[in-house]
């Protein structure tokens, strides 16, 4: 029987021998024990990305990165490791509410920021990022063609 029981016990992805149960932070619903994991899940993630933004690529320190909720949690988005990215904090504000996608979308073509309900400082956030993933895409553009120039 108690080998049952360890094979319906759900491992933690995260951290090696931690059992998950009712009572663990991930499932309590408790805040303070969520945001500890969050913690956790946006180093790995920063990690995974290699020290880089998701949205404007621009390279980020551990400290400086925030953990940002592919699916916002206000859109229905659980705290998890697979909806949790690493950002910069200019990056998150300016998602705020918006699906992954559609902040791409508005990431590429800020035009698409007009027929959005936004305040005139959301508006300032997301062609803020805009300027910073155009200057990024084109510094590793130009890196590139170095690179071919040397060779």
């Amino acid at each position: 029987m108690p080998s049952e029981a360890r094979r319906a016990e759900k491992r933690c992805p995260v951290i090696p021998g931690v059992v998950l149960n009712e009572r663990s932070p991930v499932l309590s619903g408790n805040w303070k024990d969520e945001r500890m994991w969050r913690r956790v899940w946006r180093e790995d993630a920063w990690r995974a990305q290699n020290g880089v933004c998701a949205y404007c690529m621009q390279p980020m320190k551990m400290i400086d990165a925030t953990a940002d909720h592919v699916d916002p949690q206000i859109n229905g988005g659980r705290t998890s490791p697979k909806n949790i990215k690493a950002c910069c904090h200019e990056c998150n504000q300016a998602k705020s509410h918006w699906s992954e996608k559609r902040f791409k979308i508005a990431l590429r073509d800020p035009q698409f920021v007009r027929t959005e309900h936004l305040t005139l400082a959301g508006m300032m956030r997301v062609w803020r990022a805009h300027m910073r993933y155009r200057i990024w895409n084109r510094v590793k553009q130009v890196e590139k063609t170095l690179r071919r120039a040397v060779k």
